[in-house]
C-alpha cells in the first residue's frame, strides 16, 4: 500500500496491532519502515512513540499509562512528537461517530506541556469531533479517518523543502 508514494514512510503500531507482524510485513519494503524512537528530517527532530493504553482486548501494543509516560521520557524533547494516541483532553478524544469519548494519555498531555512540540500527529480517535487544536506552542493534529474521507493531512515543510 506504501510503496507508491514517492516519499519515506515511518509507521507507528497501535492498540490493534501486533508489533512483530507489523515489523515483518515491512521487512524488504523500500519507502516504509517501522519507525524509529528518533529521526532527523529536513532539520527537524521527529520522535515516535509506538503503542496506545489498555483496552479491554489487552492487545500486545497496549499498556497503563505509567509506562507509556517511561517511553515520552526516553525519547525526550522533540520538534515534533508521533504518537498513535492523543492526549488526555476532551477535544481530542471524543469520536463524533461512535459518541464517546476514547482513551487518551494524560502523561502524554503533560509531555507535550512541558516540551512544546512544534506539532503532535496522532491517530486513534478514527471520527474526531476535532482535527486540530492548539495546546500552548503546540499544533495537536489528529491525522485519523483517511479512508472515510479521502483526508491526508501533509506536514507544512518550508519553501524550500522537497519532502512530502
Amino acid at each position: 500500500m506504501l510503496g507508491g508514494i514517492g516519499c519515506r514512510a515511518y509507521v507507528i503500531y497501535g492498540n490493534g496491532d501486533i508489533p512483530v507482524a507489523l515489523a515483518e510485513s515491512l521487512d524488504g519494503a523500500e519507502s516504509a519502515t517501522l519507525a524509529p524512537r528518533r529521526v532527523e528530517i529536513e532539520g527537524s527532530t521527529f520522535g515516535f512513540v509506538h503503542g496506545a493504553l489498555y483496552s479491554p482486548f489487552m492487545m500486545p501494543a497496549e499498556m497503563d499509562d505509567r509506562a507509556y509516560g517511561g517511553k515520552l521520557r526516553e525519547l525526550g524533547p522533540v520538534d515534533v512528537l508521533c504518537t498513535h494516541i492523543p492526549p488526555r483532553l476532551e477535544e481530542a478524544v471524543f469520536d463524533v461517530v461512535a459518541g464517546r469519548p476514547v482513551e487518551g494519555s494524560e502523561t502524554l498531555l503533560h509531555y507535550l506541556e512541558e516540551n512544546r512540540p512544534a506539532f503532535h500527529y496522532h491517530g486513534h480517535v478514527h471520527q474526531p469531533a476535532q482535527r486540530e487544536l492548539h495546546l500552548g506552542g503546540t499544533t495537536v493534529i489528529n491525522v485519523a479517518y483517511y479512508k472515510r474521507e479521502g483526508y491526508v493531512h501533509l506536514h507544512p515543510w518550508n519553501s524550500t523543502s522537497r519532502s512530502c
